[in-house]
């Protein structure tokens, strides 16, 4: 994915390397998803460079796409089902650590996950591994967005969280969210990074 890298390449290069341990023959393969370009509504562009995208990767031997990012996984889901195999980092991780017993925190899914209950529980099952108590563990309401293109929407989303500390898996939402509420990705949990 874009987003993960672009704000947070150690934690790319340390989840890579965590897992080339188990396959030696993981590759990392940056570009985009074209997930931006459909919400510009620039299908016929997209369309283009999602095929180009596939044709390369196929061209390459990829059979599996590990995606970190939950817009990518949905996108490759969509146009390369059936030529790849696709996989959602955090269903991948596993932490046999538990994390100091710190105050509960909510997790916030991002927009990708609104309506993907099985990348919902992804996250909480790491954050379960991870010992973490979380404030709305068992709640299944449909989650909001950080509402990254609309401020005054944001606003409000952040008024109704009350300054929780919050716990995501989505580099855009922790840029969202952090200068008002303490924030992190899940990933800085596991390992132990503060840097996004």
């Amino acid at each position: 994915g874009c987003s993960l890298p672009g704000a947070a390449p150690d934690f790319s290069l340390k989840v890579y390397l965590d897992l080339k341990k188990k396959d030696p023959e993981l590759g990392l393969w940056f570009d985009c998803c074209s997930k931006p370009l459909r919400m510009k509504n620039d299908h016929r562009v997209a369309e283009k460079h999602e095929q180009s995208l596939l044709q390369k990767m196929l061209k390459a031997g990829v059979e599996d796409v590990i995606t970190a990012c939950g817009n990518c996984y949905l996108q490759f889901d969509r146009f390369a089902a059936g030529r790849l195999r696709v996989q959602f980092l955090y269903d991948m991780l596993e932490v046999d650590v538990a994390v100091p017993e710190t105050e509960a925190v909510t997790i916030h899914h991002p927009c990708f996950a609104r309506q993907q209950p099985e990348l919902q529980e992804a996250a909480f099952r790491l954050a379960d591994g991870l010992g973490l108590r979380l404030k709305n563990r068992d709640q299944r309401e449909h989650p909001l967005s950080c509402c990254l293109h609309d401020n005054e929407l944001a606003q409000g989303r952040k008024s109704s969280l009350l300054g929780e500390p919050l716990l995501t898996y989505c580099a855009h939402c922790v840029t969202r969210f952090q200068t008002d509420m303490p924030t992190r990705h899940l990933l800085q949990v596991i390992y132990g990074s503060d840097a996004v």
